[in-house]
C-alpha cells in the first residue's frame, strides 16, 4: 500500500473507508511457504500507516487455515494477529489437502505445456 493510497483513504471525502487486507496467516515462515513476498512486520507497518491517518478505517481480511505443515504455534500466531488488529470482518479459509494429487496449475502445464 503506498503513501499515496493512504494519504487518500485520510483526505477524500468520496473514498469509503473501508480496505480488504488479506493477510493470509500471521506467521512469518507461513508466509513464506505461501510465497507472499512480504512478512508479517510488513503487513503491520502498512497497516498501522493507514489507521494513523485514517483511524475510522474498516478492515478486512483473509486467512487461510491448514496451510501444509503450519504448526499449531503458527496457527497460534495467526490467532494472536487476529486479537492485536481486531479486523471488522474476517474471511477464513481451510486448505483442502491434494494427498497424492498435482496441483490444479500443475496439471494444466502439463495438459498443455508452454512452449
Amino acid at each position: 500500500m503506498s503513501p499515496e493510497l493512504i494519504e487518500d483513504f485520510a483526505t477524500l471525502r468520496n473514498l469509503c473507508e473501508h480496505l480488504h487486507l488479506p493477510v493470509q496467516s500471521g506467521s512469518d515462515s507461513v508466509l513464506t511457504r505461501m510465497r507472499r513476498g512480504y512478512t508479517l512486520a510488513d503487513y503491520l507497518d502498512r497497516l498501522h500507516r493507514l489507521r494513523a491517518r485514517c483511524p475510522n478505517v474498516a478492515l478486512s481480511t483473509d486467512i487461510i487455515v491448514g496451510f501444509p505443515g503450519e504448526t499449531d504455534a503458527e496457527f497460534e500466531q495467526t490467532l494472536e494477529l487476529l486479537r492485536e488488529v481486531e479486523y471488522d470482518d474476517i474471511y477464513s479459509f481451510k486448505t483442502i489437502h491434494r494427498g497424492r494429487r498435482p496441483s490444479p496449475r500443475r496439471y494444466i502445464l502439463t495438459m498443455f505445456p508452454i512452449t
